[in-house]
């Protein structure tokens, strides 16, 4: 599974003996040998993960004393990320304008009228 997320772009990678993707809540279900990893920001390393596909949040482990994870966090950087205006360098969908203020739609009226 792989995820370019909104915003600041980053790459996030999960490998899994199966994945299941729940579209009504967005979350995905990682079991057995799951590995994630997220450009820039650390990796994961488990036996289980809930994966958050809207925010990025990762849940994991259970009450089973054989359970365990791994987990490395990259330091963040001194210069945060910078939001992205290009949808990371892949074309645009049909993403809806936001809808005209009264005062704009009144302008533009006038100059057509002109």
């Amino acid at each position: 599974m792989e995820q370019l997320h909104d915003g600041d772009c980053s790459l996030m990678t999960a490998d899994a003996d199966t994945i299941d993707y729940h579209t009504d809540t967005d979350l995905a279900d990682l079991k057995g040998h799951v590995n994630v990893v997220q450009k820039d920001k650390g990796e994961f390393h488990g036996e289980h993960m809930i994966y958050n596909t809207k925010t990025g949040e990762m849940q994991s482990g259970d009450n089973s004393p054989q359970s365990r994870v791994s987990m490395r966090f990259e330091p963040k950087s001194a210069q945060a990320a910078a939001s992205s205006a290009d949808n990371c360098g892949y074309p645009h969908g049909t993403a809806k304008k936001a809808p005209k203020k009264p005062a704009d739609k009144a302008k533009d009226d006038k100059a057509d009228k002109q």
